[in-house]
C-alpha cells in the first residue's frame, strides 16, 4: 500500500488547467445537481488510466489479470484514476505501469471495499468517490452486462411512464442530441409482460427508431444510450433500451401512449 496523502495535498494549489469532457460535467454538476446524471455517464464513458503493480497478465480464460495499486488517502485504502496519460504523468513522481480502461469497466472491478480517487489534485475534476457511491457504480456497470429476453407467447401490454424521473429524462434527451444522423424517434413507456404462468411484471423501455443511416450503428447508439440510463435511473428501477423497427407493431402501440422524446438540434437554437 503506497501513502499518496502528502503528494496529493501538495498539488492542491496548482493552477487550473484545461478542461477535459469530464471536468465539464464535474463542473456542471457543482453547480447544478440536476446534472449530476451526466457527470455520471461521462464516468462510466470515459477511458481513465489506472496505477498497477504489473504489467497485465492474459489469463487461462483468454482475459486479464490486472493488480491495481492500493494507495492510502485520508486514511482509507484507495485506487486512484485519470482521465488522460498526461494528468497520471503529472501525478507520478517516478514511473508506474497503468492500464487504460472504460469507467465503465473499472467500477465493475471494484464493490465498494475501496474508495477511488478520480485526478486527484491534477484536474478541477479532483474528487473521492467514497465508497458507498463505488458500490452504486459497481451495480450500475454490472447492470451493462445483463439483458432481459421478453419470453416466446408472451402477452404485452404498454402503458404511460408515468415514474419516469425529469432530470432522466432531460439526460436521456440531452444524450438523443448527439445521435441526430442515426435515431428518428425515441419513446419511454412502460412495458407489461404477461408469462405463460399468468404472472405479470414490469419494466421501463426507452425504444429507438433507427434511421436509415444509423441502422448499422444502432447497437452502438443503444449501448450509448444505456450509459446513461444506468447513471440516470434508480437502480430498483433500470431502464431498458431496445431497437424496435419503425413500422413495428410494439413502437405502434407506445407512440400512442409513451413518452415522444424530442431529437434536438442544438444547432439550430439560438
Amino acid at each position: 500500500m503506497t501513502d499518496a496523502k502528502a503528494k496529493n495535498s501538495a498539488r492542491n494549489g496548482a493552477a487550473p488547467r484545461a478542461h477535459s469532457t469530464l471536468d465539464a460535467a464535474f463542473l456542471e454538476a457543482q453547480r447544478n445537481p440536476e446534472a449530476s446524471p451526466r457527470f455520471f455517464d461521462e464516468l462510466m464513458a470515459t477511458t481513465l488510466f489506472m496505477p498497477i503493480h504489473d504489467e497485465p497478465e492474459e489469463t487461462l480464460t483468454g482475459g486479464q489479470s490486472i493488480s491495481p495499486i492500493v494507495f492510502e488517502v485520508e486514511d482509507e485504502e484507495t485506487i486512484l484514476v485519470f482521465d488522460s496519460e498526461e494528468r497520471l504523468a503529472e501525478w507520478a513522481t517516478e514511473p508506474v505501469n497503468y492500464v487504460g480502461l472504460p469507467g465503465a469497466a473499472i467500477f465493475e472491478m471494484f464493490d465498494g471495499r475501496e474508495q477511488v480517487g478520480l485526478n486527484l489534485g491534477v484536474a478541477p475534476s479532483s474528487l473521492i468517490i467514497t465508497r458507498e457511491n463505488v458500490e452504486w457504480l459497481h451495480e450500475r456497470a454490472l447492470e451493462a452486462t445483463q439483458t432481459e429476453e421478453v419470453p416466446a407467447g408472451a402477452s404485452l401490454r404498454v402503458e404511460p411512464p408515468t415514474e419516469a424521473p425529469r432530470e432522466a429524462v432531460a439526460a436521456l434527451t440531452s444524450r438523443l442530441a448527439g445521435f441526430r444522423a442515426e435515431i428518428e424517434e425515441a419513446t419511454l413507456f412502460r412495458l407489461f409482460v404477461e408469462g405463460a404462468d399468468g404472472r405479470e411484471t414490469s419494466r421501463l423501455v426507452l425504444a429507438l427508431a433507427p434511421t436509415a443511416l444509423g441502422a448499422h450503428r444502432a447497437d452502438e447508439v443503444a449501448a450509448a444510450l444505456a450509459k446513461t440510463a444506468r447513471s440516470s435511473f434508480s437502480i430498483a428501477e433500470p431502464l431498458e433500451v431496445t431497437i424496435l423497427h419503425p413500422g413495428s407493431e410494439l413502437l405502434e402501440k407506445a407512440r400512442n401512449v409513451g413518452l415522444r422524446l424530442p431529437i434536438i438540434d442544438f444547432g439550430s437554437l439560438n
